[in-house]
């Protein structure tokens, strides 16, 4: 996580360069946790700074997921595997895998 916001406060032009639109790994802490079981979808926001904010997104969690979910928590630290993709000052990753 720091890595990818000192790249960014840096040169957005060349981060985004470098990670826009690709697949990477992001060790974080979560702050908020949202699963919206009808849908199957997890919402998490990581820690980030003041110009940044990071928020992760799973679509189709599948069961064995949820017994994961169940153990995730605000402040709790996480690696997330997935695209990346900026608006902004909003930092987005489509989850693909998280532990």
């Amino acid at each position: 996580m720091e890595k990818l916001l000192d790249a960014y406060k840096k040169s957005e032009y060349w981060s985004d360069k470098k990670y826009e639109c690709k697949y990477i790994k992001l060790k974080g802490i979560i702050s908020h946790v949202e699963f919206d079981e009808k849908n199957s979808i997890l919402r998490m926001k990581l820690k980030g700074n003041d110009t940044y904010k990071l928020e992760a997104v799973a679509y189709d969690i599948t069961p064995k997921c949820i017994k994961y979910i169940e153990n995730i928590y605000e402040g709790k630290g996480i690696t997330i595997y997935g695209n990346f993709y900026r608006e902004e000052n909003k930092f987005l990753i489509d989850i693909r895998y998280f532990k």
